[in-house]
Parts: C-alpha cells; sequence; structure tokens
C-alpha cells in the first residue's frame, strides 16, 4: 500500500532486536574543552587519552581529576605509558598498575588497557594483574 494505510510491518527476533538496540556514543577526548564539547553535544561517555596524534598514551593526571570532577558524561581513561606497539617492560607494566590504582581512586568509569607478548598474543597474565 502506497502512501501510508496500514502497510506489514515485519516481525520476528531479528526486527525486534534491531529496533531495542540502543548504541552508545563514546567520543576520544584528549583536552579537557575536547572533553567538554564532546559532552555538551550528547557523548554517553569518554575516553580520556593523551596525544591523539600518535595514537593514545595516558592522559597527565591532573587532566584526569579535573575531567572527571567537572564533567558529567561518564569517562574511561586510556592508559597506555607510550607509543609504539603493546609489549610493554616490566617498568612500564609498574608504571600501568600504578595508573590503574590512581584511576581508580579519581573515580574513573573505567579504564581501557591493552598488552601483549611478543608473540603478538595477549598478555593474559598482565592483563589479569590489571583487572584484579
Amino acid at each position: 500500500m502506497v502512501g501510508g494505510g496500514n502497510a506489514a510491518r515485519p516481525t520476528g527476533f531479528f526486527f525486534e532486536v534491531a529496533i531495542m538496540k540502543k548504541f552508545l556514543l563514546e567520543i576520544c577526548v584528549d583536552s579537557f574543552e575536547s572533553a567538554r564539547r564532546a559532552s555538551e553535544s550528547g557523548a554517553d561517555r569518554l575516553e580520556l587519552c593523551g596525544d591523539l596524534l600518535v595514537g593514545g598514551v595516558s592522559p597527565s593526571p591532573f587532566l584526569i581529576e579535573q575531567v572527571v570532577q567537572r564533567i558529567k558524561t561518564p569517562v574511561n581513561v586510556l592508559l597506555r605509558p607510550r607509543f609504539g606497539d603493546f609489549c610493554f617492560t616490566d617498568e612500564e607494566k609498574e608504571v600501568l598498575l600504578k595508573e590503574i590504582a590512581f584511576c581508580a581512586q579519581a573515580k574513573v568509569n573505567g579504564v581501557v588497557i591493552g598488552a601483549l607478548t611478543p608473540e603478538g598474543d595477549l598478555d593474559v597474565p598482565f592483563l589479569s594483574q590489571c583487572m584484579a
């Protein structure tokens, strides 16, 4: 039927799931101003990073505190001690664990981390440590 009326509506599991699904808009930000603008523009969540031009590294702890305290949108923090690969030295892992503890104290929504072995596999022992 053209032009309205009682057109048949598709039914079934896949149609219902498609209608019910709500997308979450997470925006990567690297400054207080970009966090404020993303929040005011309707972001559901922020991913706070440092130095996005190199793919993102851990942001300043002072920036983390400022954004978490002043912006009402939930904030996840990218934790990465340097740009490049995700194979971290023991010293870099130590820094990451301290950053995770700081983020917990700062009451961030969550942290975004990744770590690989030299063979390219997930560094499960270290990632488990991060989640403890």
